[in-house]
């Protein structure tokens, strides 16, 4: 049968009729003492026959079941053993259960594994059968030695019977080594130099070109009596020109050694960065002397 929530409030409280046979068991065991009251005090039913109504109404049904099963020993009241087996009975079907499967990184199976629900151990070794749960919102935490802990957030409903939890472990280390590999990969920095070293050759280029074609046609139409401010000109352009393709080539550079290191393990030894110096002028005609 069900458990019936809607009913416990009614049933946490004993009637009337069932506290006065209470009353007349205890006044019945205090004049007559049986040898086995310390074991079934009748005080102590009574006490487990109200608590587990108040555990079954906050859902506590693991607390109730164990309360219940107190409540049915033999020593005491036949009322109370009574509802609280058909209690019993009820908390019984309603209680959640689960089945933990677990497996290492290798994909193999692993029984041991320790359990805990919201902090609590629950099993510490995996067998499978089912762990009883409360209904509810719960926080799992699996361990496995050798392997970073898994935890799972997940809701069981009451009556649910049988859900299957399935937990892989990675091997210690592969979640930082992960981590790593994605941080690297794509490379953002050395594709962004790249692209921006490429620019700048191509633009330096362009002006060296252009001021190297300006500068032959001012050698030839009025070398060595050119116009000052015409040679300073053509100079100022060839340094840009020069700067542009020096700052390039080390971009590309850079770029490159950040790509092919992009994928080296954190804990090796750093390559030694290339060194990229300065290229030697190129011997401009605007050296010449006019």
């Amino acid at each position: 049968m069900p458990l019936a929530f809607c009913d416990v409030r009614k049933a946490s409280q004993p009637s009337r009729g069932l506290r006065l046979a209470l009353l007349a068991a205890l006044l019945g065991g205090w004049c007559c003492p049986a040898p086995a009251r310390a074991e079934g005090d009748p005080q102590r039913c009574v006490t487990l026959y109200e608590s587990a109504q108040k555990a079954r109404l906050d859902g506590k049904l693991l607390i109730a079941r164990e309360q219940l099963r107190g409540c049915v020993a033999e020593a005491c009241p036949a009322i109370v053993r009574r509802d609280c087996s058909e209690w019993l009975h009820e908390v019984e079907q309603a209680l959640p259960t689960v089945i933990v499967g677990a497996r290492d990184a290798a994909g193999v199976d692993r029984g041991d594994v320790s359990v805990y629900v919201d902090g609590r151990l629950l099993a510490d070794r995996l067998t499978g059968q089912t762990l009883p749960i409360d209904p509810g919102e719960h926080t799992l935490r699996f361990e496995h030695a050798g392997s970073p802990p898994v935890v799972q957030r997940i809701i069981v409903n009451a009556g649910e019977k049988n859900r299957l939890l399935r937990v892989s472990f990675t091997a210690a280390g592969a979640g930082k080594a992960a981590g790593a590999a994605s941080s690297a990969s794509p490379p953002w920095l050395a594709i962004a130099l790249a692209g921006a070293g490429t620019v700048a050759v191509g633009i330096g280029a362009a002006v060296d070109a252009s001021a190297s074609s300006d500068l032959g046609a001012l050698h030839d139409g009025c070398a060595p009596g050119c116009q000052q401010a015409d040679v300073d000109d053509i100079k100022a352009r060839m340094t840009v020109g020069d700067a542009l393709l020096v700052g390039g080539i080390a971009a590309v550079g850079v770029a490159a050694v950040l790509w092919l290191t992009r994928g080296a393990d954190a804990d090796a030894a750093p390559a030694p960065a290339a060194k990229v110096g300065r290229l030697p002028p190129a011997p401009h005609a605007w050296q010449w002397r006019f």
